[in-house]
């Protein structure tokens, strides 16, 4: 049940406030194309207002409190990944210096939607719902961070063709190295 929540909030439309209104849009004759700079450089503000969306489980809360809470905390987060891996996924064919940047920030930004799963409060009700509901989220979790893995052994795979050395690619090898640790 909690995977079929997750999924289809990631698959959530944007909602009219996602989008800017239409007098405040550049004429196509006007249209400038961002640089990768400035691509990059929005996302990163973007990753910062996702990583201030948390769930917030009232405590103590029963099935009904905490599956109400849940579902308007996850589809927040929710909406807010999946601009943000749009954000990064778009500078996938830019310049290296660029490319491999956004790769790891997929991956991490989906590792740490896992993390969040994978630490709520159980509802109260007793350990068997409490045992049923950790293993959804669990599991949900683990997908993350399946999808993280292969964004980081894509920034890596990105960086050897490339020849990127340094901070990014280590940063990809190190997350790549715990999360593949049994």
């Amino acid at each position: 049940m909690i995977t079929l929540l997750l999924i289809a909030a990631l698959a959530a439309p944007p909602t009219s406030a996602d989008t800017a209104p239409a007098s405040l849009a550049a004429p196509a004759s006007v249209a400038v194309e961002p640089s990768e700079a400035e691509r990059f450089a929005a996302a990163e503000e973007a990753l910062k207002a996702f990583e201030a969306l948390h769930v917030t489980i009232p405590p103590g809360a029963d099935m009904a409190a905490w599956s109400q809470a849940f579902s308007q905390g996850i589809q927040q987060q929710a909406q807010a990944l999946g601009e943000l891996q749009s954000r990064y996924l778009a500078l996938a064919g830019a310049s290296p210096q660029y490319a491999v940047p956004a790769f790891v920030r997929a991956g991490e930004v989906l590792e740490k939607f896992a993390s969040e799963l994978a630490t709520l409060p159980p509802p109260s009700g007793g350990p068997e719902v409490a045992k049923a509901l950790a293993g959804s989220l669990e599991q949900a979790a683990n997908s993350l961070r399946q999808a993280a893995i292969t964004y980081y052994q894509q920034a890596l795979d990105h960086a050897d063709r490339a020849g990127v050395t340094g901070e990014w690619p280590d940063f990809a090898r190190e997350r790549l190295a715990r999360l593949r640790k049994p």
